[in-house]
């Protein structure tokens, strides 16, 4: 998985590039896995694993489920495809942040309010999104 935001990839113990299933598996097993950039020099990965604990940490949180477009095309957006835990109730985690966002919101930043509000109220309507075997990620694209 190359990060075009941060300008840098995941890497194992033997310095293998990982893809998002590979990093994600590592987290959960609790196994060598390390974020670097692209100008990092390579000789020492655990010294690269301490300087970017915050970087691991943010995507270890990402990782716990995908979110990604059916189609992906120019325009607008067609269906998405989630991929998370059967049991994850992913409208209800979207209500908690958002009532979380609305009462913990900075008085600086106050303008998002109505926003925040729009989100809810949209999220609150709406059904629990259908969710995709995660094992499909590991099938090969079709071709046409």
């Amino acid at each position: 998985m190359l990060d075009p935001t941060t300008n840098g990839y995941f890497l194992d113990e033997r310095k293998t590039p990982l893809s998002i299933l590979e990093i994600r598996e590592k987290f959960a097993l609790d196994e060598f896995v390390t974020f670097v950039k692209a100008t990092d020099s390579l000789k020492d990965l655990n010294k690269l694993k301490n300087k970017y604990l915050d970087v691991n940490s943010y995507i270890c949180k990402n990782l716990f489920y995908f979110v990604i477009d059916k189609e992906n095309t120019f325009g607008e957006k067609s269906a998405e495809l989630v991929f998370a835990p059967q049991k994850y109730q992913i409208k209800d985690n979207s209500i908690a942040n958002l009532n979380f966002r609305i009462k913990n919101l900075p008085l600086e930043n106050q303008d998002f309010k109505e926003y925040y509000n729009e989100r809810l109220k949209n999220i609150s309507n709406s059904s629990e999104p259908q969710k995709t075997n995660i094992e499909n990620m590991l099938i090969s694209p079709l071709t046409y």
